[in-house]
């Protein structure tokens, strides 16, 4: 008997009108396996679409085989590099017992030009 394949030949998903649903069609020796879910909250509240992604993306990252689990892993973690939101730069602080200076304008000097032999 074949061995049955955790990967499904034939899944779909809805992340819409605030209800999503996963479903899955995985073939078998002697017939298909056809399953399906639906997710919500039990105060009937929509659920946000991005966290229904999320819920779907696991479901989807389960279903990778194991060699596929570490290439998800890197192109994850250079997906959450390049999305992270900036550090925010803090705002200099004054600096204590600043003094200023008087200063003239000179007039302008043309530095002479700079000759480099190419040996």
């Amino acid at each position: 008997m074949p061995r049955w394949d955790p990967v499904p030949s034939n899944w779909a998903y809805n992340v819409s009108s605030g209800e999503g649903w996963v479903r899955v069609e995985q073939p078998f020796p002697g017939g298909v396996s056809d399953q399906s879910f639906s997710f919500g909250t039990s105060a009937g509240e929509p659920i946000q679409e991005p966290v229904m992604v999320r819920i779907i993306a696991h479901v989807l990252l389960n279903m990778l085989p194991d060699q596929g689990v570490y290439e998800a892993l890197e192109s994850l973690n250079r997906m959450r590099d390049y999305y992270a939101v900036p550090p925010a730069i803090p705002a200099l602080a004054e600096a204590a017992g600043r003094k200023r200076l008087k200063a003239k304008m000179s007039g302008r000097i043309e530095r002479p030009a700079i000759h480099i032999d190419s040996e």
